[in-house]
Order: C-alpha cells, then sequence, then structure tokens
C-alpha cells in the first residue's frame, strides 16, 4: 500500500520513510497504529512533521541587451561642431597658400627656378674655367681676347674666344647663360688674368668693380664671376628677387 506526500503529492511506496520526490519525512498519520498500553487511557499526539524544504533554485542571469545603448545626442553635436571647426582651418589655410603662391611667384614658384639657374650657371664657369686653365699650362698667358688696358679687364663676349679654346680644349663651349644671356670674357693686357662673367637673371653687367676676393652675394640679379680658376663673386646662403 502507498502513502501520498503532503508537500508534493508524490506516490510513495508503503515502506518508504520520506518522500522519493521531494525529501519529505513520511507522515506519522499515514503509519500503521501502533497498540496502546492498556494502562494508559490516552495516547499523547504525534509530533509535528517536520517543515518540508524547499526546492533549491539557481537564480537566472539577466538577459544580455542585443542592442548597444544610442550615443547621447548632445555627443553627437560636440563631434559635429568640432569636425566643422577643422574644415574651416583646413579652408583657410588652403586659401591663404593659394593667395601666396599666385600673388607672390618670386618666393615660390619663380624663386626655385632661378636657384636652379644659378646653379647651372655656376657649372657651366666651371668647365670653361678649367679649359681657360688648360689653355694657360699650354700657352703661359690666358687666350688674348677682350684684353684691357695695364690691369683693367676688357669684358667682350665669347665670339673670338671660340676660336681659342674649340675644340682642343672644349667640345662645345657655352655661349650663353640659362637666363639667355651671353657670358662674359676678359683678359689683362699682359693676359696673366681673366674672369669669366655671368650677367644674374636681370641680364645686366654690374656696375661695381671686381672684387679682389671672393665674395658672396644673396639676389638672382647679383653677377657670377669666376677669376684665374676659382669663384670670385657667387650666391651665398637664401637668394631673393632684389628688383
Amino acid at each position: 500500500m502507498t502513502w501520498k506526500c503532503g508537500s508534493c503529492s508524490a506516490e510513495n511506496p508503503e515502506g518508504g520513510l520520506f518522500c522519493v520526490q521531494c525529501g519529505t519525512p513520511r507522515p506519522a498519520q499515514a503509519e500503521a497504529p501502533l497498540p496502546s498500553p492498556p494502562a494508559v487511557a490516552a495516547t499523547a499526539p504525534p509530533p509535528p512533521p517536520p517543515p518540508a524544504s524547499p526546492p533549491m533554485t539557481v537564480p537566472s542571469p539577466p538577459p544580455l541587451s542585443s542592442a548597444r545603448s544610442a550615443p547621447k545626442k548632445g555627443g553627437r553635436m560636440v563631434l559635429l561642431v568640432v569636425l566643422l571647426l577643422l574644415g574651416a582651418c583646413c579652408l583657410l589655410a588652403a586659401a591663404a597658400g593659394a593667395f601666396v603662391y599666385f600673388k607672390k611667384p618670386g618666393l615660390l614658384r619663380l624663386g626655385g627656378v632661378q636657384k636652379a639657374r644659378q646653379k647651372a650657371a655656376l657649372a657651366d664657369l666651371s668647365v670653361i674655367g678649367t679649359a681657360l686653365e688648360e689653355y694657360r699650362l699650354k700657352n703661359g698667358t690666358y687666350p688674348p681676347v677682350n684684353r684691357g688696358k695695364e690691369t683693367d679687364f676688357g669684358i667682350g663676349d665669347f665670339t673670338e674666344l671660340k676660336r681659342h679654346l674649340e675644340p682642343d680644349f672644349l667640345a662645345a663651349l657655352p655661349e650663353k647663360d640659362p637666363w639667355g644671356n651671353p657670358y662674359l670674357y676678359g683678359a689683362t693686357v699682359d693676359g696673366g688674368s681673366c674672369v669669366l662673367l655671368c650677367m644674374g637673371s636681370d641680364g645686366r653687367q654690374g656696375t661695381e668693380d671686381i672684387p679682389g676676393s671672393p665674395v658672396g652675394t644673396a639676389c638672382f640679379q647679383d653677377d657670377i664671376i669666376w677669376r684665374d680658376g676659382a669663384l670670385l663673386q657667387s650666391p651665398k646662403g637664401d637668394q631673393k628677387d632684389c628688383q
């Protein structure tokens, strides 16, 4: 004969003392009554059954939200303002650069061109000067062209100088500088000293005397002078348009 659990209503075998479902002890009234001793008129009431232990439950974790919280509206506005300010700064910088580029070409575009022409002129004078030194070593003097009076130099173009240097000392004598102006040559009356001259970007020979010692220049218009195998007057440092 089975007995029914008072806590979970599960059916249990007759000999079982605890519920097979929830572990609750079998109630005393469910057991077969025991004979009372004859001397005792009344029997003491059975002790109450112990309270049933509630089934253990594991708390489930809170559900994870599948969507991230949307950014606050105020943060979006701050980011938009920062981007607008950066864009405005870039536009102002580009406008300033364009103004300088188109309004002052001598500082940017022409400055690089003029420096390149100065370097090309220096290379030409070095080649011509080397040929003149070879001529002097062979003939004892520099070519007798454009000779001055006493210690002065006579200055002229390369028309007569070509026949003294080509082709023995120079295959092709460069006659014009990178600006398209003629190179100039001069010698003293005895042929013991000579000068080569590039008139610079303005194409005009300087009015100052030929210096006695090396001089550095800072203008694209300044003459470049080679004397007796070495540079006498040449660009030094940053150059500028002095017109």
